[in-house]
């Protein structure tokens, strides 16, 4: 009877996803085939991926689909090896060999016959030396990055943003794991970096550089998911790093200096930061602007045929009244102005210097880090029964405490960098905002307002100016 055969081929890896590896075991296999008699029906592909690292292979198991309905009758492919290289996927194949009959021939190795039990012990040890192999294998290959990551060297792969691999004269890679800063990607770090630290949302960022139709290191458009890797991994500040944890200094330059690093990790990597995309459209959303009766945080709506409002709404704070409502558009631009007005004055540039702590103070971003270590530390000793519980309680609050003042020293710092950029420029900010992002223009608020309060007035019919009170941050 001439049986309809699959053929099944497999490579790990193929880095130039050209597909010559699976196309060699293809064509010895059909080749067999036809040795064999047998009619090749279907091909089954798993290019570029290990039957060792255990990820789902798509492939393989369309092809023990198709064995138990009957829509083929043999299997072939270039080697045991191919089919598993654990126990775990080779049982699932003598299942199905076991309840179809199935006739499985591979071109290497004559005598793979799981139909019977000498052929089934024969295929398990195979796949046991193959699983050795895997495991030496991986060995080997850390082995290899951990040495190159105490060495400082690059790691290889695709090119991190904002650096290429070093070449000679020949244009060729030098292979010593050397980096070269490319420059206008370097300029996009640093940018993205102050305003990051300026309390811009990394979307913002992202959607200005896709506008500006600046490409990925793949040519891709910007994600958030990528910026925020950028921002806080340890290669762009010169530091080699092995499984996600610093090793020391890396044998290329950095683009993001130390300091910024620990604080753009501190507040990037905060798993209470808000993440998702979100389009504002309201400047002082999110508590800026505040009922003038009963202090609750003013809703940013559309009203009426679509006019932007702020309101004070019971249904969304359990504190509001409903006493409160100003259409959005005057009372924006009469706080920007302010705004504006008060960025032009000394006795502001006074007031966050004084934000960002006193000269020669210590970096709010290190004493955060160090005061969280110490707590994890802390809490080790108890979990271990280093310490009482008594004990971790009495230790715990000063370092809480030390932790919390460090973070608003953080926040106020952060607040600072927004509006450092206009401080004492008469004009700068006022020439500027027309072009900056809702989200820029949010974070210079943020570094001088406090709230906006917005009472009842007396006027009917237009804006009144009176019934806004600004108060001031610095």
């Amino acid at each position: 009877m001439k049986r309809r055969a699959g053929i099944y081929a497999r490579i790990s890896k193929d880095r130039k996803g050209d597909k010559l590896g699976v196309e060699r075991q293809e064509a010895e296999c059909r080749k067999l085939a036809g040795e064999m008699g047998w009619d090749v029906v279907d091909l089954y592909i798993d290019d570029d991926l290990s039957a060792y690292s255990r990820k789902r292979r798509p492939g393989w198991e369309r092809l023990l689909s198709d064995m138990e309905s009957r829509a083929i009758d043999a299997v072939l492919a270039l080697h045991p090896d191919r089919f598993a290289r654990n126990l775990r996927d080779l049982e699932d194949l003598i299942d199905a060999v076991e309840s179809t009959r199935c006739l499985i021939k591979t071109v290497h190795f004559d005598h793979y016959d799981l139909a019977t039990r000498s052929g089934r012990m024969i295929a398990r040890v195979i796949s046991v030396v193959a699983r050795e192999e895997s495991e030496a294998k991986a060995e080997r290959y850390c082995d290899k990055h951990a040495d190159l990551a105490r060495l400082g060297r690059w790691k290889g792969g695709p090119r991190p943003y904002g650096y290429d691999v070093a070449r000679d004269l020949m244009d060729k890679p030098i292979g010593d794991g050397r980096l070269v800063i490319v420059p206008e990607e370097a300029a996009v770090i640093r940018d993205a970096v102050q305003r990051a630290l300026a309390g811009e949302t990394l979307y913002s960022i992202c959607s200005d550089l896709n506008v500006r139709q600046v490409p990925t290191a793949q040519g891709a458009q910007w994600r958030t998911q990528t910026m925020r890797r950028i921002l806080t991994d340890w290669t762009h500040v010169g530091i080699r790093e092995h499984r996600g944890e610093p090793m020391g200094e890396a044998t290329w330059p950095p683009i993001i200096g130390e300091a910024d690093h620990r604080r753009l990790r501190l507040l990037l990597l905060d798993p209470s930061r808000a993440v998702g995309r979100r389009a504002r459209v309201f400047l002082m959303s999110g508590g800026f602007a505040r009922c003038g009766l009963c202090g609750a945080k003013l809703v940013g709506m559309r009203r009426g045929k679509g006019v932007r409002t702020y309101a004070c709404q019971k249904a969304n704070d359990k504190n509001g009244c409903g006493g409160i409502h100003c259409v959005a558009e005057p009372l924006e631009a009469l706080v920007a102005e302010a705004v504006m007005l008060r960025l032009d004055t000394p006795q502001l540039a006074q007031a966050l210097r004084d934000g960002e702590g006193t000269s020669g103070a210590s970096d709010p971003g290190a004493e955060v880090a160090e005061a969280r270590a110490k707590l994890d530390e802390l809490a080790d000793m108890w979990s271990s029964g280093e310490i009482t519980r008594a004990e971790w309680l009495r230790a715990r609050k000063p370092l809480e405490d030390r932790r919390e003042l460090a973070e608003r020293r953080l926040r106020a710092s952060t607040r600072a960098n927004a509006a450092a950029t206009w401080v004492s420029q008469p004009g700068a900010l006022r020439s500027a905002w027309p072009a900056m992002s809702l989200d820029q223009r949010r974070a210079v608020l943020g570094a001088v307002v406090e709230r906006v309060t917005v009472n009842r007035t007396k006027v009917r019919g237009r804006f009144d100016p009176e019934r806004v009170d600004v108060v001031w941050r610095a």
